[in-house]
């Protein structure tokens, strides 16, 4: 280990080379009756301080209960502290802080340099994770990497191989994202393209919204896999932590906390208007607002059929806007199969117990899907708004039970973006999608 003097230099080189204020860890090796951590009557976490926190993760024996509890405080501390390089200097800073007061006689007993070998191998253990996790935190903020790059340098035997591994881990998740916005550009496959039949054609009256010439003559079962794959692979680059913020921020918030997220949500709503606008610009013939209307009644239970939910979403609002609610004559002219599908598509998104509906019907669907995100959010605030802080046991404790709640929506969100859709992109659609 290197010297207490070359310790202090490294500390202040991380300290001055970063705008972040420097973390002041207190560091004690009193039991867990102190004040600074509440169990439940099952051992799981409920309140802590963040000294406590990483001590618990640290130690010689660890309980198991705690490999969850680090990927809680992974995903989910944003929220409670002010950014991840605060929170990769707390570890660091502990870590040098603790062998200070555990290893108090010179040389170390064999107990000591067992306690101080484990703390080292549970932050390095706790580093593996964070960069498979939630690896993008270290490319929104790259002095991070430099951080690690110097602990592990300064205190880890064979560094380069800890070190490597951590860069290679980035590198490949990178390269995977990038991956996935090369195949959404792809051209669309021959043999889908084969298997697509032309619609009869639409009422000539029919005219859509500037920019999306051809819009009318897809077919809904197209229509429905390319949107599909539009939200998809808008869905999957949303990176974890928007979702922490997006329910409760405002709008100039949400352009700078949640951008892909807004991205995301902005175009769902504009679908909806195109869709509304193709409706009522049919009106006074009511031929051609029966088409239109049977025509999104398909869309949305082709959506249905391939687990685009949020989609799906988007298509039912537009068929229950007030202004295509009023077409009384062309709601008449539908057939009675039609207007059963669209009052179950109505019921699935019936926000009666909570939603249960579409919960239930997308709780039973495998990956790939692209789930209804508002329930996500309404859970989201349910959490954030009614776990209050003002009842902590102690000023400065981490409300553990809430973290925890918040990582487990986290994680039905995460669930449905690792599998995408092996639909082909048919560029001529995708560009009139990205013009909506």
């Amino acid at each position: 280990m290197e010297s207490n003097h070359a310790v202090g230099t490294d500390l202040e080189r991380w300290q001055h080379g970063t705008k972040f204020s420097y973390p002041k860890i207190t560091h004690t090796m009193s039991g867990d009756d102190d004040g600074d951590v509440v169990f439940d009557d099952q051992g799981l976490l409920k309140y802590v301080t963040l000294p406590r926190f990483i001590d618990l993760l640290t130690r010689l024996t660890l309980d198991p209960q705690r490999f969850t509890d680090v990927s809680v405080l992974l995903f989910t501390h944003r929220l409670f502290i002010p950014s991840p390089p605060e929170l990769l200097l707390s570890l660091f800073d502990y870590y040098v802080r603790s062998s200070h007061t555990t290893i108090i006689v010179s040389p170390p007993t064999d107990e000591q340099q067992k306690i101080q070998l484990a703390k080292l191998l549970r932050i390095s253990n706790i580093l593996k994770q964070w960069v498979s996790k939630c690896w993008i935190d270290f490319c929104e903020y790259p002095e991070m990497i430099t951080m690690a790059s110097d602990w592990i340098a300064t205190y880890v035997q064979q560094p380069d191989r800890l070190r490597l591994s951590l860069l290679k881990t980035i590198e490949g998740k990178q390269q995977q994202q990038y991956m996935q916005k090369e195949d959404h550009n792809g051209e669309f496959s021959s043999s889908s393209s084969s298997s697509c039949v032309l619609p009869p054609p639409a009422p000539s009256c029919v005219y859509g919204p500037s920019g999306t010439d051809g819009w009318h003559d897809i077919p809904a079962s197209e229509l429905a896999r390319q949107i599909t794959l539009y939200e998809m692979t808008l869905y999957r680059r949303i990176p974890h932590y928007e979702f922490l913020f997006y329910s409760s921020a405002t709008m100039e918030k949400k352009l700078s906390l949640c951008p892909v997220l807004h991205e995301f949500v902005r175009w769902g709503e504009s679908l909806c208007r195109h869709m509304v606008f193709d409706i009522v610009t049919c009106a006074g013939d009511v031929p051609c607002q029966i088409y239109m209307l049977e025509r999104y009644i398909d869309l949305a239970e082709e959506l249905f059929r391939q687990g685009n939910f949020n989609g799906m979403s988007r298509v039912v609002d537009a068929l229950t806007y007030p202004t295509v609610q009023a077409c009384k004559d062309a709601w008449a002219g539908l057939s009675e199969q039609r207007l059963s599908s669209f009052a179950r598509h109505k019921e699935l998104f019936s926000p009666n117990r909570s939603y249960i509906f579409i919960r239930q019907e997308q709780r039973q669907r495998e990956p790939p899907c692209v789930p209804y995100l508002s329930i996500f959010f309404l859970d989201m605030t349910f959490v954030l708004e009614g776990q209050v802080d003002i009842m902590l046991p102690k000023p400065g404790m981490i409300n553990f039970i809430k973290y925890r709640r918040i990582y487990q929506i986290l994680q039905d969100i995460l669930y449905y973006q690792e599998r995408p859709y092996n639909f082909g992109a048919m560029k001529s659609i995708q560009d009139i999608l990205e013009s909506i």
